[in-house]
């Protein structure tokens, strides 16, 4: 009797172990890489994982305050962008990678 129990109970065990790994499995962006092909951008591309990312940088003004800008969101494998303002000389001084 005290067998069939111990069975019973390993039975169960495994099989709330089974229900609890068959969900989805899912990863943030990663192996992410920021780049800043010019003075006034930062690029954000991410090799592996899923869902989205996008560039973000810390715009420096020479004739206003600083702001923050940030690139379009985009899927593993694409370049997202963000760009100061152009015409003001502004600079990207930090960047990093936003994911969701």
């Amino acid at each position: 009797m005290k067998r069939i129990g111990m069975l019973g109970v390993a039975a169960l065990f495994g099989a709330s172990l089974f229900a609890l790994g068959t969900g989805t499995a899912s990863a943030d962006p990663y192996d992410c890489t920021v780049t800043h092909p010019q003075a006034k951008s930062a690029a954000a591309v991410c090799t592996n994982g899923t869902g989205e990312y996008r560039a973000w940088t810390h715009c420096s003004s020479k004739w206003a305050i600083d702001y923050d800008r940030t690139g379009p969101w985009v899927r593993v494998g694409k370049t997202s962008t963000a760009v100061c303002n152009v015409y003001k000389g502004d600079k990207a001084v930090k960047s990093t990678v936003e994911v969701h």
